[in-house]
C-alpha cells in the first residue's frame, strides 16, 4: 500500500494533517512488518534460504584456546605462526621464526607423519593423562599415538613419531600447561588462606575453649596441607626428570631448525 498525502488534493488543517501523517506511518510500519514476516516465513519453509543468510558464529572453544596459546608464547618471545593460531602476533617474523619447520595444514593443526594433530585435542588428551611431564617421565607418550591414528616409526629427521610428538608438545603446549597449572595452584592456595566466616557458634566455641584447637580439624588440615605439598613436590620432581629426559630430543629439534 502506497502512502497517501491528501494535502495535494484538498487543504488540511493542523489536526487533519497530524492524523493523516499517523495513518501513513502506520501503513509504512505494516508494510515493513509484512515484508519481514514474509521473508521469515520463506526462510522457515526453505532451509536453503536460511543457509544462505550470513550468520555470525559464536566464539568457539578452539578460538579461545588458540588466543591464550598465542598470548603465552608471545610473552616468551617465541610467537607462533599466525597460520597456526589464527592470531596476528606483533613481532612474528616468518623468515627468522623458530617454527619454520612446522607443517601447518590448517589453523590449530600441525602434521606429523602425514597425520593431522589438533592442538586442542592433544592438549586435552595430555591433560587427562596427567600432564606432559608425567607422560615423559613415565614413557607414556606412545599411548597418545592411537588417538591420532599414528604408528611408531622413525622419521627422516632421525626422531621417532613418539619423540616428535613429545618434542612438539614440550615446545608448543607445555608453556601453556605450566601457566594453567600455576593458576590452579594459586587458586588452591587462595582458598586455603581464606578465613572461615565468623558465626555466633564459632565465637562461643572460641570463648569457652580459649586457645585450644580442635584436634580433628587440625589433623584434617595438616593432612590436606601435607597432601598438597607432596603433590607439588612430585610435580616438581617430574618436571626436573622430564627436562633431563627430553634434552636430547630438544637438542635434535634445535639442530633441525639450524639446518633449515
Amino acid at each position: 500500500m502506497q502512502s497517501f498525502d491528501g494535502a495535494g488534493l484538498f487543504p488540511l488543517d493542523a489536526a487533519q494533517a497530524k492524523q493523516m501523517a499517523a495513518i501513513n506511518a502506520a501503513n509504512n510500519l505494516r508494510n515493513r512488518s509484512t515484508s519481514f514476516l514474509g521473508e521469515s516465513s520463506t526462510l522457515l519453509q526453505d532451509p536453503a534460504a536460511m543457509a544462505q543468510r550470513p550468520q555470525q558464529p559464536p566464539p568457539s572453544r578452539q578460538h579461545g584456546f588458540l588466543v591464550s596459546l598465542a598470548g603465552v608464547m608471545a610473552k616468551r618471545n617465541t610467537p607462533l605462526p599466525p597460520a597456526l593460531t589464527g592470531v596476528q602476533t606483533p613481532g612474528y617474523d616468518a623468515l627468522s621464526s623458530t617454527w619454520q619447520m612446522l607443517d601447518i595444514p590448517d589453523v590449530g593443526v600441525i602434521r606429523i607423519a602425514g597425520r593431522d594433530i589438533e592442538l586442542l585435542k592433544l592438549w586435552g588428551l595430555v591433560k587427562q593423562s596427567g600432564g606432559g611431564q608425567h607422560l615423559t617421565t613415565q614413557n607414556l607418550w606412545v599411548n597418545i599415538l592411537p588417538s591420532f591414528q599414528l604408528t611408531e616409526e622413525t622419521l627422516p629427521t632421525g626422531l621417532t613419531v613418539t619423540q616428535t610428538l613429545a618434542t612438539y608438545y614440550q615446545n608448543i603446549l607445555l608453556p601453556l600447561e605450566e601457566v594453567y597449572r600455576n593458576n590452579m595452584q594459586g587458586k588452591v592456595h587462595g582458598v586455603q588462606r581464606q578465613p572461615l566466616p565468623e558465626t555466633p557458634a564459632r565465637r562461643l566455641s572460641s570463648a569457652s575453649q580459649g586457645s585450644v584447637q580442635n584436634p580433628e580439624g587440625t589433623l584434617e588440615n595438616n593432612d590436606q596441607d601435607l597432601g598438597l605439598k607432596r603433590k607439588l613436590e612430585s610435580e616438581e620432581g617430574d618436571v626436573k626428570r622430564a627436562r633431563q629426559k627430553t634434552g636430547a630430543c630438544t637438542q635434535s629439534f634445535d639442530e633441525q631448525k639450524q639446518a633449515r
